[in-house]
C-alpha cells in the first residue's frame, strides 16, 4: 500500500499571493494650494522635473483650478481631459508659471524605485485659498465658498469611475495635502480640524460609492512654505502637526529645512522632488526625519558619542596642522584607537581619505576637515589637505564591520569659516535608500531623529549619514573648541539580524516581513531565506519534494547555511481540526540534526541538499510537513 503523504511548509502557506492583471490598483490623491500645485516661476535654472522611468509608467489624472470664493465650478487651468495619462507637467497659468508640477513627480519616482508600479495618482489642486475651500459643510450651503471640496470629490469620483468601468478594481491608499499659506487667522486656528474633516468626509464619500475601497486610506500633510514663520503660517503648521499626532492614520512631513524661492513662499525644483519623496516614504513604511537638536540626541539615556581628538589627538598643540590622514574607511572608532572604547561607526571622505586636523587657530583640537580646499593656492602650507567635498558616517557592528547597524538619531557639529559652505545632510536606511535630503545647513550643533511616520515613535532606522559641501570651501565636522563636547553622537543603536540584512535586497520595506512574498512566487520570504533562494526573482523559489529512495519515503529540500533558522520535520497519522504532530527531525541553527529520522546532506555550491528519510516503515497512511522558524 502506497503511503499517503502531505507536505506542508508553514512559512509558505502564510501568504501565497501572486500578482495578476486583476490585482487592485492603489490610488493616491493630491490636493492643496500652490505648493501642492507646484509653481515654476522664479526658478534660477531649468524648472522641469527632469526624467525618470516612472514617468511613462505612472497613470496620472489631473485637474488644477483657480478659485475666487464665489464661482462653482472653479476656473480650470487645465486637465488631463477626464482620462488617465502618463505623469507630466500640467498646463500653467499663461503668465509667470508656464507649467505646474508639484510633489507628484518625486512621489511616483520613489514608489517606482521601491518596486511599486501598480498605482495611479489623482491631482486636484488650486493656486491659493484658505482651508474653508475644502470644507464640505460650507460647500453644502454655498458651493463657491468651498469650491475645492466639490472639485476634489468630483474629480476623485470621476477618476474612480473610469477605473471601475474599465474593469479595474482599486483601493484608495492615500490622501496628500499641502495647504495653509492662504489661511486667514481664523482658518489657521482650525487647520487641523479642517483637515480631519476633509479626510473623513472624502473617505466616507468614496466608501459610499465604492464600498470598502477607502477604508484603509491614510493621509499625509506636507508642511507649507514658511511653515515655521511667525503668525498665520506657524499657527497653521502647529495645528496640522497636532492633528497628525492625535490620529495614527495621519502623518505630517516637515519641509522647513528646504529652500524657498525668492518669493519666500514657494518651493523650487529640488525641494518639490524631495517633498514628493518624503510623502512617498510614509506610504512605504519608511520613517520621517525630524530635526530634534543636538543635545536631545547626545544627552539621551541610550546615547553614545565620540570626541574626535580622544581617538585622534592633536599632535600640533596650539599650532594648526594635519593630525592624521587615514584611507577610507577610517576604522579608528570601531577599533578603539588610542585606548578609546570601540564604537560602531565608520567614516569615509569623498577624496578617498579622512583627514583629522586643527585649522582653528590656537585651539587644541582634532576634527574632520572637508571641502576639497586648495590650501597651497590660498597661502596655507602645501601639506595641508582635507577629506574632500563630503564625508559619510556609517553605523556598523563593532565586532563585524561589514554588518550594518541602525540608530534612532544622529547628531554632529558643523563649523565653517565661510557662509557659502552649502553643506547639506542626507540620511539613508539600512538598504541605502534615502530617507532625507536637507536644504543647506549652517554652522551649529544639529540632531536628526527617525520617527515612524504615522505613530511618530522614534525608530532605529538610520544607517548612513552623509554631509555634502561645496568644492573649494572649507568646513569642519566636530567641535573645534575641544573641552570634551561630543563631535558626533547617536542614540538607539541596535544590531541588525541576519534575516533583516538579507531582506534589505527587497526594495519595498512593506514586503520584508517573514510572511510576506516580495516577488509574488507563492513562497514566503522566510522560506526563501532559509532555503537560499531569491526573494526578488520569481524564477528562484524553493522546491520541496517527496521521493522514494531505496524503498523508503523521504522529503528533500535545500537549506541555506544560515545560523538563525530552526527546522522541524513533523508527521501525523491524520489531518483534523487540531492534529498532533510528532517531530521526526529537527535542527537549530548550526547544531546537528536530531530525531529518529535519518538525515542526509550534500553540498550544493553554498547550500545543502537535505534528504529526511521517514522512520515509519509501516504502510499506514500518514502526513509529513516541514516547519521553519527564526527567533
Amino acid at each position: 500500500m502506497f503511503r499517503r503523504v502531505s507536505v506542508k511548509v508553514l512559512a509558505v502557506l502564510l501568504i501565497a499571493w501572486q500578482a495578476t492583471a486583476g490585482t487592485p490598483v492603489d490610488v493616491y490623491i493630491i490636493t492643496g494650494q500652490s505648493n501642492s500645485l507646484g509653481t515654476t516661476s522664479n526658478e534660477t535654472g531649468d524648472y522641469t522635473p527632469d526624467t525618470h522611468p516612472a514617468d511613462s509608467l505612472t497613470n496620472f489624472w489631473w485637474n488644477n483650478v483657480s478659485v475666487d470664493g464665489v464661482t462653482y465650478p472653479p476656473s480650470s487651468y487645465g486637465s488631463s481631459g477626464n482620462v488617465f495619462k502618463t505623469l507630466q507637467m500640467q498646463q500653467g497659468d499663461g503668465g509667470s508659471n508656464p507649467s505646474w508640477w508639484g510633489p507628484e513627480f518625486g512621489f511616483a519616482r520613489t514608489l517606482y524605485d521601491a518596486g511599486r508600479t501598480n498605482f495611479v495618482i489623482i491631482k486636484a489642486s488650486n493656486s491659493g485659498s484658505g482651508n474653508t475651500q475644502w470644507d464640505k459643510a460650507t460647500f453644502d450651503t454655498n458651493n463657491g465658498m468651498a469650491a475645492m471640496w466639490g472639485h476634489v470629490s468630483n474629480n476623485v469620483m470621476t477618476a474612480l469611475g473610469k477605473l471601475a468601468t474599465s474593469g479595474r478594481t482599486f483601493n484608495v491608499r492615500g490622501l496628500m495635502y499641502i495647504q495653509g499659506e492662504g489661511n486667514t487667522i481664523q482658518e489657521s486656528h482650525i487647520a487641523g480640524q479642517r483637515f480631519d474633516l476633509l479626510y473623513s468626509n472624502l473617505m466616507a464619500a468614496i466608501n459610499n460609492s465604492y464600498p470598502g475601497t477607502a477604508t484603509n486610506m491614510y493621509a499625509v500633510m506636507g508642511e507649507i512654505g514658511g511653515g515655521q514663520n511667525v503668525g498665520i503660517q506657524l499657527i497653521t503648521t502647529t495645528n496640522q502637526m497636532a492633528a497628525a499626532a492625535s490620529n495614527n492614520a495621519i502623518a505630517f512631513v516637515t519641509t522647513h529645512d528646504l529652500p524657498l524661492k525668492i518669493d519666500a513662499l514657494h518651493f523650487g525644483k529640488s525641494a518639490k522632488l524631495e517633498i514628493g519623496m518624503r510623502l512617498a516614504n510614509c506610504f512605504l513604511g519608511r520613517p520621517t526625519i525630524v530635526s530634534v537638536g543636538f543635545t536631545n540626541v547626545t544627552n539621551a539615556i541610550d546615547a553614545n558619542s565620540v570626541v574626535f581628538d580622544q581617538y585622534v589627538p592633536d599632535t600640533n598643540g596650539t599650532n594648526d596642522g594635519v593630525n592624521l590622514i587615514a584611507p577610507n574607511p577610517f576604522t579608528g572608532f570601531v577599533n578603539g584607537t588610542n585606548g578609546q572604547p570601540p564604537v560602531g561607526l565608520l567614516a569615509s571622505g569623498a577624496a578617498g581619505r579622512v583627514v583629522f586636523a586643527d585649522f582653528s587657530g590656537t585651539n587644541t583640537t582634532s576634527d574632520i576637515q572637508c571641502g576639497q580646499f586648495d590650501f597651497a593656492g590660498n597661502g596655507f602650507p602645501a601639506d595641508w589637505t582635507d577629506s574632500g567635498t563630503n564625508v559619510t558616517f556609517t553605523f556598523v557592528d563593532p565586532t563585524n564591520q561589514s554588518s550594518v547597524a541602525l540608530v534612532k538619531a544622529a547628531a554632529f557639529e558643523l563649523v565653517s569659516p565661510s557662509k557659502t559652505n552649502n553643506v547639506t545632510v542626507s540620511i539613508y536606511d539600512g538598504r541605502g535608500d534615502p530617507l532625507y535630503n536637507s536644504g543647506v545647513i549652517t554652522s551649529g550643533r544639529l540632531g536628526f531623529e527617525a520617527r515612524e511616520a504615522f505613530t511618530e515613535v522614534a525608530t532605529s532606522a538610520v544607517a548612513i549619514v552623509t554631509l555634502q559641501g561645496s568644492n573649494s570651501v572649507r568646513w569642519t565636522v566636530g567641535h573645534t573648541g575641544g573641552s570634551g563636547i561630543p563631535d558626533f553622537g547617536w542614540k538607539g543603536w541596535r544590531q541588525t539580524s541576519a534575516y533583516e540584512r538579507w531582506s534589505f535586497q527587497i526594495a519595498d520595506p512593506t514586503l520584508r516581513a517573514d510572511a510576506a512574498d516580495a516577488d509574488g512566487d507563492g513562497v514566503a520570504n522566510l522560506t526563501e531565506y532559509a532555503m537560499g533562494t531569491s526573494p526578488t526573482n520569481r524564477a528562484s523559489s524553493a522546491k520541496l519534494q517527496g521521493v522514494w529512495t531505496n524503498g523508503n519515503f523521504a522529503i528533500q529540500f535545500p537549506r541555506a547555511n544560515v545560523s538563525d533558522i530552526t527546522w522541524f520535520v513533523e508527521e501525523t497519522s491524520a489531518l483534523s481540526d487540531n492534529p498532533t504532530w510528532a517531530i521526526i527531525a529537527s535542527k537549530q541553527g548550526t547544531q546537528p540534526w536530531a530525531g529518529p529520522a535519518t538525515v542526509q546532506e550534500t553540498d550544493n555550491n553554498g547550500t545543502e541538499n537535505v534528504s529526511v528519510l521517514d522512520p515509519d516503515s509501516t504502510a499506514n497512511a500518514h502526513y509529513v510537513r516541514l516547519r521553519i522558524s527564526r527567533p
